[in-house]
């Protein structure tokens, strides 16, 4: 199965679920300079978690530009926040995800 129809057959539990979680979070890890303090004392660091997160191999850690990171930043929350259907807004998380289009 590949990333794309695995999104797509998760679109209606990923948007009731907050499609947007995983890769915000990802990009508030790379922009946020306390970030790293909520992996203190926990048994992995920053790049541990980087990998683990990075279950669909997010453009964004191929090229850690700062402003691109915060404008994706922005357009996740206008999709998150929009009234869109499921599918449209896995569709432009995916494109974001996979660096398709610059922001």
């Amino acid at each position: 199965m590949t990333a794309v129809t695995a999104m797509t057959r998760l679109a209606p539990a990923l948007a009731d679920a907050k499609c947007c979680h995983f890769p915000r979070y990802m990009r508030e890890s790379l922009t946020n300079p306390y970030f790293p303090r909520r992996l203190s004392g926990l048994s992995f660091k920053e790049p541990e978690f980087q990998a683990a997160m990075d279950i669909f191999g997010d453009a964004i850690l191929k090229e850690m530009d700062p402003r691109r990171t915060k404008d994706e930043l922005d357009e996740l929350a206008r999709i998150e926040d929009g009234d869109g259907k499921s599918k449209e807004k896995c569709t432009a998380v995916w494109t974001i995800i996979t660096g398709e289009t610059e922001s």
